[in-house]
């Protein structure tokens, strides 16, 4: 409820990303596993620790990889991936799906609150809170946050965050 509320009060610490990404995986495996999809890790050689609020981006991630599991077809791929961006002064997660994409005309509302797309709204379990918490704990920890998607061509959501920890 805080997340919805858009309070983050941050614990940060130092923590290795890499640990924070299989975590997440294995914690979101069950479901993958009963629809058939695969979730592919890819990590840079170069990854380095971060400081930040390791259960609150643990969160975020898990609501990026579950949405990617979510509206993917069964039998097709989550990849998440971990790379440094901006001369090594932020971590840049990926986390990319096979399913139907989001029409260009949504993409602008998918962060915000209770926002669910119209075929969503028919189709999918949920009440719209998954993505605007993830930009709350990303933003607040001094990142950003996005996506691309073509239609019927799946979608890529990506985020930032400082590894010299939040700034926000």
């Amino acid at each position: 409820s805080s997340m919805a509320s858009q309070i983050v009060d941050l614990a940060p610490v130092t923590f290795n990303p890499e640990e924070l990404l299989r975590e997440t995986l294995e914690k979101a495996g069950p479901g993958a596993e009963a629809k058939d999809i695969a979730l592919t890790p890819r990590v840079a050689k170069d990854i380095v620790p971060v400081v930040g609020d390791r259960e609150l981006l643990g969160q975020a991630l898990y609501n990026l990889v579950g949405n990617a599991v979510k509206f993917s077809p069964a039998g097709r791929t989550v990849r998440v991936g971990l790379e440094l961006a901006d001369g090594g002064q932020k971590v840049l997660a990926s986390i990319s799906d096979e399913g139907p994409g989001i029409p260009e005309e949504e993409q602008a509302y998918v962060f915000n609150k209770y926002y669910r797309g119209a075929r969503t709204k028919r189709s999918t379990d949920g009440i719209g809170l998954g993505l605007s918490i993830a930009k709350t704990i990303v933003e607040a920890h001094g990142g950003n946050i996005w996506l691309s998607s073509l239609p019927g061509k799946g979608c890529t959501f990506y985020f930032t965050i400082p590894v010299d920890g939040a700034r926000a």
